[in-house]
Protein backbone atom coordinates (compact mmCIF):
# COMPACT_ATOMS: atom_id res chain seq x y z
CA UNK A 1 0.00 0.00 0.00
CA UNK A 2 1.17 3.33 -0.44
CA UNK A 3 0.45 6.56 0.98
CA UNK A 4 -2.10 9.02 -1.53
CA UNK A 5 -1.55 13.06 -1.33
CA UNK A 6 -4.13 13.42 1.60
CA UNK A 7 -2.36 10.51 3.76
CA UNK A 8 -5.14 8.10 2.33
CA UNK A 9 -3.77 4.78 1.48
CA UNK A 10 -4.03 4.32 -1.84
CA UNK A 11 -3.29 0.29 -3.36
CA UNK A 12 -0.51 -0.79 -5.96
CA UNK A 13 -3.63 -1.31 -8.45
CA UNK A 14 -5.52 2.05 -8.03
CA UNK A 15 -1.72 3.65 -8.31
CA UNK A 16 -1.01 1.25 -11.64
CA UNK A 17 -4.95 2.56 -12.76
CA UNK A 18 -4.23 6.02 -12.32
CA UNK A 19 -0.61 5.77 -14.64
CA UNK A 20 -2.87 3.67 -16.86
CA UNK A 21 -5.25 6.97 -17.57
CA UNK A 22 -2.39 9.81 -17.53
CA UNK A 23 -0.85 7.29 -20.41
CA UNK A 24 -4.12 7.05 -21.98
CA UNK A 25 -4.97 10.68 -21.46
CA UNK A 26 -0.92 11.75 -22.86
CA UNK A 27 -1.27 9.33 -26.00
CA UNK A 28 -4.80 9.72 -27.01
CA UNK A 29 -5.18 10.80 -30.50
CA UNK A 30 -8.14 12.17 -32.52
CA UNK A 31 -8.74 8.62 -33.92
CA UNK A 32 -9.47 5.40 -32.36
CA UNK A 33 -7.29 2.76 -31.72
CA UNK A 34 -8.78 -0.75 -32.24
CA UNK A 35 -6.55 -3.88 -31.16
CA UNK A 36 -7.08 -7.20 -32.14
CA UNK A 37 -6.67 -9.98 -30.22
CA UNK A 38 -5.75 -13.27 -31.58
CA UNK A 39 -5.03 -16.52 -30.61
CA UNK A 40 -6.10 -20.58 -30.67
CA UNK A 41 -9.99 -21.35 -29.53
CA UNK A 42 -9.80 -21.63 -25.94
CA UNK A 43 -6.85 -20.34 -25.13
CA UNK A 44 -8.61 -17.16 -23.02
CA UNK A 45 -9.12 -14.22 -25.46
CA UNK A 46 -12.31 -12.92 -24.19
CA UNK A 47 -11.24 -13.98 -20.60
CA UNK A 48 -8.22 -11.66 -20.99
CA UNK A 49 -10.48 -8.77 -22.36
CA UNK A 50 -12.99 -9.64 -19.58
CA UNK A 51 -10.34 -9.13 -16.89
CA UNK A 52 -8.26 -5.64 -18.72
CA UNK A 53 -12.05 -4.36 -18.33
CA UNK A 54 -12.44 -5.04 -14.67
CA UNK A 55 -8.70 -3.81 -13.70
CA UNK A 56 -9.87 -0.28 -15.58
CA UNK A 57 -13.49 -0.55 -14.18
CA UNK A 58 -11.96 -0.11 -10.57
CA UNK A 59 -11.57 -3.84 -10.16
CA UNK A 60 -15.55 -4.44 -11.03
CA UNK A 61 -16.27 -7.98 -12.59
CA UNK A 62 -18.67 -6.96 -14.87
CA UNK A 63 -17.78 -9.67 -17.95
CA UNK A 64 -18.40 -8.05 -21.15
CA UNK A 65 -17.62 -11.03 -23.99
CA UNK A 66 -18.52 -14.21 -24.08
CA UNK A 67 -16.03 -16.99 -22.60
CA UNK A 68 -15.64 -19.95 -24.59
CA UNK A 69 -13.12 -22.44 -23.80
CA UNK A 70 -12.68 -26.20 -24.47
CA UNK A 71 -16.39 -27.11 -24.98
CA UNK A 72 -18.93 -25.63 -26.41
CA UNK A 73 -18.30 -22.57 -27.89
CA UNK A 74 -20.52 -19.36 -27.54
CA UNK A 75 -21.40 -17.43 -30.91
CA UNK A 76 -19.83 -14.65 -30.23
CA UNK A 77 -16.75 -16.22 -29.81
CA UNK A 78 -16.80 -17.86 -33.23
CA UNK A 79 -17.72 -13.93 -34.56
CA UNK A 80 -15.83 -11.02 -35.24
CA UNK A 81 -16.61 -8.41 -32.40
CA UNK A 82 -15.75 -5.21 -31.30
CA UNK A 83 -15.61 -3.73 -27.92
CA UNK A 84 -16.14 -0.08 -27.82
CA UNK A 85 -14.07 1.58 -25.37
CA UNK A 86 -12.68 -2.19 -23.87
CA UNK A 87 -16.67 -2.85 -23.69
CA UNK A 88 -16.75 0.01 -20.93
CA UNK A 89 -18.52 2.22 -23.16
CA UNK A 90 -21.48 3.83 -21.53
CA UNK A 91 -20.01 3.59 -17.66
CA UNK A 92 -19.86 6.99 -17.34
CA UNK A 93 -17.80 6.80 -14.37
CA UNK A 94 -14.62 5.42 -15.60
CA UNK A 95 -12.35 8.10 -16.36
CA UNK A 96 -11.04 9.08 -19.89
CA UNK A 97 -14.12 6.26 -21.35
CA UNK A 98 -14.06 7.73 -24.61
CA UNK A 99 -10.30 7.48 -25.02
CA UNK A 100 -10.11 4.20 -24.44
CA UNK A 101 -9.08 1.78 -26.91
CA UNK A 102 -11.56 -0.40 -28.78
CA UNK A 103 -10.91 -4.38 -28.47
CA UNK A 104 -11.79 -7.04 -31.38
CA UNK A 105 -12.46 -9.95 -30.15
CA UNK A 106 -12.55 -13.25 -32.86
CA UNK A 107 -12.59 -16.96 -33.30
CA UNK A 108 -9.36 -19.10 -33.36
CA UNK A 109 -8.19 -19.81 -36.56
CA UNK A 110 -5.97 -22.53 -36.03
CA UNK A 111 -8.74 -24.94 -36.33
CA UNK A 112 -8.93 -23.90 -39.90
CA UNK A 113 -5.31 -22.99 -40.72
CA UNK A 114 -4.63 -26.40 -43.19
CA UNK A 115 -1.91 -26.18 -46.23
CA UNK A 116 -4.97 -25.94 -48.24
CA UNK A 117 -6.28 -23.10 -46.24
CA UNK A 118 -4.07 -21.30 -45.67
CA UNK A 119 -3.97 -18.60 -48.38
CA UNK A 120 -7.38 -18.41 -47.87
CA UNK A 121 -6.79 -17.28 -44.22
CA UNK A 122 -4.10 -14.86 -45.10
CA UNK A 123 -6.61 -12.82 -47.40
CA UNK A 124 -9.14 -13.02 -44.97
CA UNK A 125 -7.00 -11.71 -41.83
CA UNK A 126 -5.29 -8.80 -44.19
CA UNK A 127 -9.35 -7.87 -44.63
CA UNK A 128 -10.18 -8.10 -41.09
CA UNK A 129 -6.70 -5.81 -39.86
CA UNK A 130 -7.74 -3.23 -43.00
CA UNK A 131 -10.89 -2.80 -41.87
CA UNK A 132 -12.72 -4.33 -44.66
CA UNK A 133 -15.03 -6.91 -42.35
CA UNK A 134 -17.98 -5.78 -40.80
CA UNK A 135 -18.95 -6.42 -37.09
CA UNK A 136 -20.53 -9.37 -35.94
CA UNK A 137 -19.30 -11.29 -39.01
CA UNK A 138 -19.04 -14.92 -38.68
CA UNK A 139 -15.08 -15.63 -38.88
CA UNK A 140 -16.17 -19.12 -40.35
CA UNK A 141 -18.57 -18.19 -42.69
CA UNK A 142 -16.36 -15.55 -43.99
CA UNK A 143 -13.49 -18.34 -44.80
CA UNK A 144 -16.15 -20.62 -46.48
CA UNK A 145 -17.18 -17.85 -48.77
CA UNK A 146 -13.40 -16.70 -49.33
CA UNK A 147 -12.67 -20.37 -50.30
CA UNK A 148 -15.47 -20.27 -52.68
CA UNK A 149 -14.62 -16.92 -54.09
CA UNK A 150 -11.40 -17.26 -54.63
CA UNK A 151 -11.55 -21.02 -56.18
CA UNK A 152 -13.80 -19.06 -58.73
CA UNK A 153 -12.78 -15.75 -59.24
CA UNK A 154 -9.23 -15.78 -57.65
CA UNK A 155 -7.98 -13.56 -54.37
CA UNK A 156 -8.50 -10.60 -56.68
CA UNK A 157 -12.33 -11.14 -56.63
CA UNK A 158 -11.98 -11.73 -52.75
CA UNK A 159 -10.35 -8.43 -52.74
CA UNK A 160 -13.01 -6.60 -55.05
CA UNK A 161 -15.79 -8.29 -52.49
CA UNK A 162 -13.93 -6.73 -49.57
CA UNK A 163 -12.67 -3.73 -50.74
CA UNK A 164 -14.32 -0.95 -49.09
CA UNK A 165 -12.82 -0.19 -45.80
CA UNK A 166 -14.70 0.98 -42.50
CA UNK A 167 -12.44 3.14 -40.36
CA UNK A 168 -14.37 1.79 -37.48
CA UNK A 169 -12.54 -1.48 -37.99
CA UNK A 170 -9.30 -0.88 -38.92
CA UNK A 171 -6.90 -2.76 -36.73
CA UNK A 172 -3.98 -0.74 -34.80
CA UNK A 173 -2.08 -3.31 -32.92
CA UNK A 174 -2.60 -7.13 -32.63
CA UNK A 175 -1.96 -9.02 -29.70
CA UNK A 176 -1.74 -12.88 -29.64
CA UNK A 177 -2.74 -14.60 -26.79
CA UNK A 178 -1.74 -18.12 -25.83
CA UNK A 179 -2.34 -20.02 -22.92
CA UNK A 180 0.32 -21.11 -19.80
CA UNK A 181 -0.14 -24.58 -20.55
CA UNK A 182 0.58 -24.70 -23.72
CA UNK A 183 3.25 -27.46 -24.76
CA UNK A 184 4.02 -25.17 -28.02
CA UNK A 185 3.08 -22.45 -29.79
CA UNK A 186 1.17 -21.83 -32.81
CA UNK A 187 4.33 -21.22 -34.96
CA UNK A 188 2.19 -21.70 -38.30
CA UNK A 189 -0.76 -19.07 -36.67
CA UNK A 190 1.79 -16.88 -35.50
CA UNK A 191 3.66 -16.82 -38.84
CA UNK A 192 0.72 -16.31 -40.46
CA UNK A 193 -0.56 -13.29 -38.80
CA UNK A 194 2.93 -11.66 -38.80
CA UNK A 195 2.78 -12.16 -42.70
CA UNK A 196 -1.01 -10.22 -43.20
CA UNK A 197 0.29 -7.54 -41.43
CA UNK A 198 2.57 -6.85 -43.98
CA UNK A 199 2.10 -4.63 -46.81
CA UNK A 200 -1.87 -4.58 -46.64
CA UNK A 201 -2.11 -0.84 -48.37
CA UNK A 202 -0.94 -3.21 -51.71
CA UNK A 203 -4.06 -5.11 -51.47
CA UNK A 204 -6.75 -2.45 -50.00
CA UNK A 205 -7.88 0.71 -50.55
CA UNK A 206 -10.47 2.82 -48.99
CA UNK A 207 -11.77 4.13 -52.70
CA UNK A 208 -14.41 2.75 -54.19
Amino acid sequence: MAQGSEGDSVSNADLLRQEFFQTIREHAGSAKRNILFVGCRGVGKSSLINSLAAAVNMGKWNPIANVGGGGAVTTVSRDLYIYKSMGLLGKEDVPFIRLLPNFIDMSGLDELLTPAYRNVILEVLRAILYGCIPNWTSIEDLVREALVIINQHGIQGFRERYRRSHDDMKVYAVVFVAAADMETLPEELIKTVKEATQRINEYYTTSR
